[in-house]
């Protein structure tokens, strides 16, 4: 299945219709007991500029009112989440801006498929602040995240994909063929996400990142020792021997 952005006047900016309709049609795909793998691309020269934030009556309206921002986040997580949350895997095929909340949208996709123009960070951080979906550490790692999130630079394909921010870069020019060739014959490909004792793969990552920061842990710190995101993993490992034994 294929769930196109189609405001490429706008560079396909987050808009609360866009937020919206992406979410319904990423959830139809995942239901579509045709579709195997969902591809999320975006018409035009730009993945996705982020969110938008040109004037209009309902941004001005939210000036001040705590419990509206509060709402309006919440939309922007749930849309970020949705990929993460599917059953059926999801691959963003990347070309042009891709920043802000479209950078987050795309790291919360299983794979990634960059054109060699494509250019990723979260500038906004410059003038107002970073999105809801901090999960750029555990992508690239808490260095280099905090190097773009602090500074709010932007880095270019070929090194997205040396900090493992995207899984391939293609020509331009390839990029519709390079993403479908992707996917694998249609009879060899799950149509769920492989699961670990049962429980999706995303959810063991979670569980992970989730039980290693409530100890302490840092990202960058994903070992074996005995502290931080090690307990975690051990807790992890542990719990998969009991469900399994």
């Amino acid at each position: 299945g294929i769930v196109s952005m189609n405001r490429p006047d706008k560079l396909n900016a987050l808009s609360a219709d866009l937020k919206r309709a992406l979410v319904e049609r990423l959830h139809d795909a995942d239901r579509d007991a045709a579709t195997t793998v969902v591809v999320l691309r975006a018409e035009g020269r730009s993945f996705s500029a982020g969110y938008d934030i040109s004037p209009n009556p309902a941004r001005a309206a939210r000036r001040g009112n705590a419990l509206a921002w509060h709402e309006s986040l919440n939309d922007d997580i749930r849309l970020e989440m949705t990929p993460w949350d599917m059953n059926k895997p999801v691959v963003a095929s990347v070309q042009g801006h891709c920043l802000g909340g479209g950078c987050e949208l795309m790291m919360l996709c299983d794979l990634a498929i960059a054109a060699d123009d494509a250019l990723f960070g979260e500038p906004e951080i410059r003038f107002s602040n970073v999105g809801p979906g901090l999960v750029m550490p555990f992508v690239v790692g808490l260095r280099r995240a905090r190097e773009l999130l602090y500074l709010g630079d932007t880095i270019d394909a070929r090194t997205a994909l040396a900090w493992g921010m995207v899984n391939r870069v293609v020509p331009r020019a390839e990029l519709e063929t390079g993403t479908l060739n992707r996917r694998d014959p249609r009879e060899r490909r799950p149509r769920r996400r492989p699961q670990v004792a049962g429980l999706p793969v995303r959810g063991v990552v979670a569980s992970v990142i989730a039980e290693g920061a409530a100890l302490g842990g840092e990202p960058s710190k994903l070992s074996d020792s005995k502290s931080g995101v090690g307990q975690a993993l051990d807790h992890c490992r542990n719990s998969l021997g009991k469900a399994t034994g």
